[in-house]
């Protein structure tokens, strides 16, 4: 689930973003949005949480995309090892 929405670009891949709810939690209960943000509280503090929501409201820029991509190939091959 995303604590912001997937629509939002400029969060969308901020791994500080995304965590791990089933299927009823993220669509049927809507990302049970109140406990999502007290979870997020505690692992990040309301600081996170406040960058996030002003991260949602920028787009994302292509060198940004690029630097993402590099990142998680090189993260892909170190597992692959």
């Amino acid at each position: 689930g995303h604590y912001i929405v997937r629509g939002k670009l400029g969060t969308r891949c901020d791994e500080r973003n995304c965590h791990v709810q089933c299927r009823r939690c993220n669509r049927l209960e809507q990302g049970k949005t109140r406990q999502y943000t007290l979870f997020m509280r505690a692992r990040y503090g309301q600081a996170v949480i406040d960058e996030l929501k002003i991260k949602s409201r920028q787009g994302i820029k292509t060198f940004e995309l690029e630097a993402m991509i590099k990142y998680y190939k090189e993260k892909l091959l170190t597992l692959s090892e």
